[in-house]
């Protein structure tokens, strides 16, 4: 992975876990920001995450 796409990844991470805390859900909720954050940059990158 690119160092770029791997800070954009830390950025979302640590924000979802913020506003996790913040709202007490951070199972649930922090992981679909995560999720929804993720997916949105990378489709406005034109990219597409294949894990194998």
């Amino acid at each position: 992975m690119n160092k770029k796409y791997s800070i954009i990844t830390c950025i979302c991470a640590i924000l979802s876990l913020i506003l996790g805390i913040i709202s007490n859900d951070i199972i649930v909720g922090g992981t679909i920001l995560l999720t929804g954050l993720l997916c949105a940059y990378f489709a406005s990158e034109g990219k597409k995450l294949i894990i194998y």
